[in-house]
């Protein structure tokens, strides 16, 4: 039978005592994992108990298939029931599992844990279609999936969230779900017993992935004139052992994101529905300041700025001068141009 998403955290929890096979597959290994464990306390009441739980390599069943029988029909010395744990299985091993559902019942919980299985998949087709049998697919989180799933991991941890926090949250983890409850542990043990609600500087000291963060509100600040904002970006992210030339080429990326939409600008859309269109989105903490810079670069002067940053990393290159320095340099050439395309609209 398919488990649903929905059920899938209430099946695991308790398992149906009928149900004697549950195959775990999908992109998610972090989730697989999870789902594991979960399925193992349940029956175990402990995830490492050597007398009820056993796990067999996949190479030593396709040498002795019939091992799996064997394990699944073996009964506890201790009393309780046995978990039986294949993973990495392969498509090979559903001959055997075939074997074992046609029994119509064994002693164990057979956990079996594939990767990404297709419909055609014959382990995939066994542990759906039979009842007891279970299949639960772990696929990443995304859109309102994936914000539910960040509040319910936060209000475990007593957690609350600003609304902006939530946001950067949501479109920098969610890949794998032991990594974002690992995210979300640091950040309740970065808390501690004070406040318990995330604000967008918690997460931007915490979050492995808000070093990207930095890098954006460096870019923007240099490119529509903030220059304190960018002087403190840029030493945040020295500081941190960012390389230079890495924050020279985000420059570059984005004045080269920025000329096509400009384009559209002077064909006649408006900077709003230019932002709004765009795929995938602009962050909503971005919006403002894309727009500010799509309306005051002209195509010249994003041409313009282009070859400094092209020509800035190419010196770096070739070590004509302080990688540093020629940040730096930038910065202040790309406030220039800015300034002089602001003040050029205003005449």
């Amino acid at each position: 039978m398919k488990v649903t998403p929905q059920q899938a955290q209430a099946f695991c929890n308790r398992p149906d005592p009928a149900v004697g096979l549950v195959l775990l597959y999908g992109p998610d290994q972090g989730l697989v994992a999870e789902r594991r464990r979960q399925l193992i306390q349940a029956v175990l009441g402990q995830p490492d108990d050597p007398f009820r739980l056993a796990e067999l390599p996949m190479d030593k069943l396709g040498q002795a298939p019939g091992l799996l029988l064997e394990e699944a029909q073996a009964m506890s010395l201790i009393g309780g029931r046995r978990v039986v744990l294949v993973r990495q299985a392969t498509d090979g091993l559903a001959k055997a599992l075939n074997a074992l559902v046609d029994m119509g019942g064994h002693e164990a919980l057979v956990i079996v844990e594939g990767g990404e299985l297709g419909t055609s998949s014959p382990l995939r087709r066994l542990a759906e279609k039979v009842k007891n049998a279970a299949a639960i697919a772990c696929y990443r989180a995304d859109g309102r999936g994936l914000d539910a799933e960040l509040r319910e991991l936060l209000r475990a941890q007593r957690l609350g969230i600003e609304s902006d926090a939530m946001a950067f949250l949501t479109s920098h983890v969610g890949a794998n779900r032991e990594l974002t409850r690992n995210e979300v542990a640091k950040l309740a043990l970065y808390k501690g017993e004070e406040d318990g609600r995330i604000t967008m500087a918690d997460v931007e000291a915490v979050v492995g992935n808000s070093s990207a963060l930095g890098v954006d509100r460096l870019v923007w600040a240099g490119l529509v004139g903030r220059p304190g904002d960018a002087a403190r970006a840029l030493d945040r992210l020295l500081g941190e052992g960012q390389a230079p030339i890495r924050l020279i080429r985000a420059f570059a990326a984005m004045l080269m994101r920025l000329l096509p939409l400009r384009a559209r600008i002077e064909a006649g859309e408006t900077p709003m529905a230019v932002v709004d269109s765009i795929k995938p989105p602009v962050h909503f903490s971005q919006k403002p300041s894309m727009q500010r810079a799509l309306e005051s670069w002209s195509t010249s002067r994003l041409e313009v700025g282009l070859g400094l940053a092209l020509a800035a990393e190419l010196a770096a290159k070739r070590a004509q001068s302080p990688d540093r320095l020629l940040l730096r340099r930038l910065l202040l050439e790309l406030r220039t141009r800015e300034g002089e395309e602001v003040a050029g609209s205003t005449t």
